[in-house]
């Protein structure tokens, strides 16, 4: 019978603290619902050309690997070719220690949705589709971007795939204008993909870009009721097809 109360008072005890444990989670949940928004940052004209150098520089690192792309190359292979034209071209790869990240580039393969590591066991083989993720630094400001490639000739349903995504991508731009809201892109996008009998990823979301690479807004694939934050004129987001 002691034994009994022991446990049962022990049992008290734990639940108590459990319960203050959860009641001090959900406070700091409210807490952080209710503080306002943190603000968008936006680029001076400035910044908006040293923007558009790094995004250049992000382009033309995608054509240089493109090339490459082909069965038998390592994803292993892309990614050492990557640091190495970055670094002449005078940038750094961001993806590069980030958070602890091993690689300069992000190489996702077939049903990878994002951020595959590079590696030298992983081959490229014919009818694979790769998307390849570059961020290059240049003078302080991120080229953030991503395309995905076929590996010789792909199959009916991943050219589909490919094609449909890229859709997506055009008419989530075609949503970004002054007085829009960000949660248009991801509605132009939801609306599309599931007319063509598609899904969305929902656990990943877009970003801004500047100085400090992963900025707000944050951008959705999915359409929401308020449908987010009203777009600006200086505000930057990467693409990815």
């Amino acid at each position: 019978m002691e034994d009994m109360r022991a446990l049962l008072t022990d049992l008290s005890r734990r639940s108590q603290r459990w319960g203050e444990q959860l009641g001090s989670a959900l406070q700091t949940g409210m807490n952080q619902l209710t503080q306002a928004p943190q603000p968008i940052v936006l680029l001076s004209s400035r910044e908006l050309e040293k923007m558009r150098r790094a995004c250049r520089l992000a382009a033309d690192l995608l054509k240089h690997l493109e090339p490459m792309v082909r069965p038998g190359v390592t994803t292993q292979e892309l990614n050492d070719e990557a640091e190495r034209w970055t670094r002449a071209h005078g940038a750094r790869s961001a993806p590069l220690g980030y958070h602890g990240f091993p690689k300069s580039i992000c190489t996702s393969v077939n049903h990878v949705v994002c951020h595959g590591i590079p590696s030298p066991k992983q081959i490229l083989r014919e009818g694979d589709i790769i998307n390849i993720d570059v961020t290059p630094v240049l003078d302080g400001y991120h080229g953030d971007t991503s395309k995905t490639f076929f590996v010789g000739q792909p199959s009916e349903r991943a050219r589909r795939l490919v094609e449909v995504t890229e859709e997506c991508l055009r008419r989530g731009i075609a949503a970004v204008k002054p007085g829009g809201r960000v949660g248009d892109i991801g509605a132009a996008i939801q609306e599309y993909a599931e007319a063509q009998g598609y899904s969305v990823v929902r656990d990943f979301v877009g970003h801004g870009v500047d100085g400090n690479s992963t900025l707000l807004p944050r951008s959705p694939t999915t359409a929401n009721g308020e449908k987010g934050r009203n777009s600006a004129p200086a505000w930057c987001s990467p693409s990815s097809r």
